[in-house]
């Protein structure tokens, strides 16, 4: 998404011919729109890390429940 955007400026900047100020307004917009989009991806991965993780122990402690049951004495 970043990417065709980026291009999108750079291809209408040399129609345009924009200042070199408002050149590093838009530069500064693309970082700051790529930082949020690390930021987010990397909060979604940690989401999804510690969802499997706790998925993992739940089932290790199903399992263990069920060893515990099937071993004990009738």
């Amino acid at each position: 998404m970043t990417r065709t955007f980026s291009s999108e400026v750079i291809a209408k900047d040399k129609e345009d011919k924009v200042t070199l100020e408002e050149l590093v307004e838009r530069l500064k917009e693309l970082k700051i729109i790529f930082f949020l989009e690390v930021i987010l991806c990397v909060l979604v991965l940690h989401y999804l890390c510690r969802r499997i993780i706790l998925k993992k122990r739940v089932t290790l402690s199903e399992l263990s429940l069920l060893n515990d049951y099937l071993s004990s004495p009738r």
